[in-house]
């Protein structure tokens, strides 16, 4: 139900129980606990949740990353090796086997002048977090990375990759989707989606993955949609539409 400009929409369950008369109940929020270091420094952050509704958090200050693993009575350092520079856009989930799964991108070490950032993936399979690996080999400059789990537990992630590309006004930056999953082999490149930032990704019950991004076109940012279905992403269709209005030379004139 549309409850106006400013409201967005009521959840239909909210309207069916105001109908039987039965109000829905909010729990409240626990008081906030923070996880950082209190040195001011954290820039990003996400949370994962396990199989025993343990909480696990990401967080990213001073461009490095740092987990930990908060519960009923506990809040402990979860030791991961990653040891890059300019570390960022961390996410993470845990499948029923209690598996967890991290993607992030960093800097590496021994990256030459103008090279960017790479995407890695870990997992912990219980005995610890595993060294990280490079999937992106690139050389670019990738960020954003997502991740999602399939029903079979295995991970697929997402992310932007910055590119070059050839215009007719000359050679200017540009962002495409990229696509990984658990099972591909060690050199085989990440699937190039489509022109697009921003990614967002989950996986159905078919192992169809679907894919919502945004793209700058005629000026105006939209939404895209596409999905593997058949075996490649050529399923796209634009999800938003925005309208762009052209100033004329009189509207230019008049302002």
């Amino acid at each position: 139900v549309w409850m106006g400009r400013g409201r967005g929409w009521l959840p239909a369950a909210s309207v069916a129980l105001t109908l039987l008369g039965v109000r829905p109940c909010n729990a409240d929020f626990a008081p906030p606990v923070r996880v950082s270091d209190g040195t001011g420094r954290a820039t990003q952050a996400n949370t994962g949740i396990d199989v025993a509704n343990n909480a696990y958090i990401a967080i990213v200050a001073d461009e490095r990353i740092t987990l930990k693993g908060i519960g009923p009575g506990f809040a402990v350092n979860v030791p991961i090796p990653v040891g890059g520079l300019g570390q960022g856009d961390p996410d993470l989930a845990t499948n029923t086997s209690g598996h967890t799964f991290l993607s992030f991108s960093q800097l590496d070490e021994d990256a030459a002048p103008g090279e960017g950032r790479e995407i890695y993936y870990t997992r912990n399979p219980g005995s610890g977090f595993q060294t990280p690996v490079n999937i992106s080999r690139s050389r670019n400059d990738d960020s954003a990375s997502r991740l999602a789990l399939d029903f079979h537990g295995k991970p697929h992630i997402t992310w932007v990759q910055r590119v070059q590309e050839e215009t007719p006004e000359g050679i200017q930056e540009g962002t495409q989707v990229m696509y990984w999953h658990f099972g591909m082999a060690q050199d085989e490149p990440a699937v190039v989606v489509a022109k697009g930032d921003y990614p967002a990704i989950f996986v159905d019950s078919k192992d169809i993955v679907h894919l919502v991004y945004s793209r700058v076109t005629n000026l105006s940012t939209d939404l895209w949609y596409n999905n593997n279905a058949g075996g490649t992403f050529s399923n796209e269709r634009r999800a938003t539409t925005t309208p762009f209005e052209r100033m004329t030379t009189r509207s230019q004139t008049s302002s």
